[in-house]
C-alpha cells in the first residue's frame, strides 16, 4: 500500500490526528479473501517503503528499518542511471488514470507497432514454471519495450527482472525464439518486416531493450525520479544486459497534467 492512500484512508476515517511510529506499529494492513477471511495480516509500520533527506545524508526506509546511504554509492548510483539513454520512442500521451493495457494497444495501433501484451501472447517452456512475456511492444527498429505504471519499487524492479529474462532466453534458448517468432508472426496482422527472430544466429546487438515508466515524470529525471531500490536494481539489470551485447533505453511516460 502506498502511504498517500494510507493517509488518504486516514483522513476519511478522521484519525490522522496523532499519528505516530508506535500507532503505525500496532495498526495491521490485512489480505481477506472472498468470504471476507483474513489471509495474511501485517503491522502497516513493515509494510512502507520510502526515501527522505536528513541532516544532507539520504536514508532509505524498508520493511520497518532505516537504511542511511552513503554520499559516494548515491552519487554513482545517480551518475550511472543518468547514463542511460532515454529511448525516445514515439508513444501516445497519458494522464494519470490511463491503464496499461489500453495504452499498449494505442501505441501498438498508432505507430505500427507489434503489440505482444495479453493472454496468447506470452511463451510457454517446460523448463520454467510460469509463462513469459516477450515484451510489451515490438518497434521496426527491434525495440523490445516494456511497460509499466507508478514509481513502486517492486513494481519497477519486476519490470526490470521481466526484461532482463526475456532478453536472455531469446539469445540462449533457440526454443523460446522459435515460440516467441510464433508469437510475433500471429500478433503482427497486416505488419511486415518483423521476422526478427527466425534467423540464425541471433545477434543481440541488433535489438535495444527499452523500460517504459509512465508515471507523473513532471519534468524529473530518471536519477531524480526513481526510487532507490528501483535504481539499484536497474543498474543491475543494465549492466548484465549489456555485457549480453543489448543495448537498453529508458523511456519516461509523463502522467503530468
Amino acid at each position: 500500500m502506498r502511504l498517500i492512500d494510507y493517509l488518504a484512508g486516514l483522513r476519511h476515517h478522521r484519525l490522522c490526528d496523532g499519528l505516530t511510529v508506535a500507532r503505525l506499529k500496532s495498526r495491521r494492513l490485512a489480505a481477506v479473501d472472498g468470504d471476507a477471511n483474513t489471509i495474511h495480516a501485517w503491522p502497516v509500520w513493515s509494510c512502507l517503503v520510502g526515501e527522505l533527506e536528513l541532516g544532507g545524508s539520504a536514508y532509505i526506509l524498508d520493511e520497518g528499518d532505516f537504511y542511511r546511504v552513503r554520499d559516494t554509492y548515491l552519487t554513482a548510483l545517480d551518475s550511472y542511471i543518468a547514463g542511460i539513454d532515454v529511448a525516445a520512442i514515439a508513444l501516445p500521451p497519458a494522464t494519470p488514470t490511463t491503464l496499461e493495457g489500453p495504452f499498449n494497444t494505442v501505441a501498438a495501433t498508432t505507430h505500427g507497432y507489434v503489440l505482444l501484451d495479453g493472454p496468447g501472447r506470452t511463451v510457454r517452456l517446460p523448463s520454467r514454471t510460469t509463462p513469459v512475456e516477450i515484451c510489451d511492444l515490438l518497434t521496426p527498429g527491434r525495440d523490445l519495450v516494456h511497460i509499466e505504471r507508478h514509481f513502486s519499487s517492486s513494481n519497477l524492479s519486476h519490470l526490470f527482472a521481466q526484461g532482463y529474462v526475456s532478453a536472455e532466453l531469446l539469445q540462449m534458448n533457440a526454443d523460446f525464439r522459435a515460440v516467441a517468432h510464433q508469437r510475433v508472426v500471429e500478433s503482427a496482422g497486416n505488419l511486415s518486416g518483423f521476422d526478427f527472430f527466425d534467423s540464425e544466429p541471433f545477434s543481440p546487438r541488433d535489438f535495444r531493450v527499452v523500460f517504459g515508466v509512465m508515471a507523473a515524470w513532471a519534468g524529473r529525471s530518471p536519477a531524480s525520479a526513481l526510487p532507490f531500490f528501483a535504481k539499484v536494481n536497474l543498474r543491475n539489470v543494465t549492466e548484465h544486459l549489456r555485457s549480453r551485447g543489448f543495448s537498453v533505453g529508458l523511456q519516461p511516460i509523463d502522467t503530468t497534467q
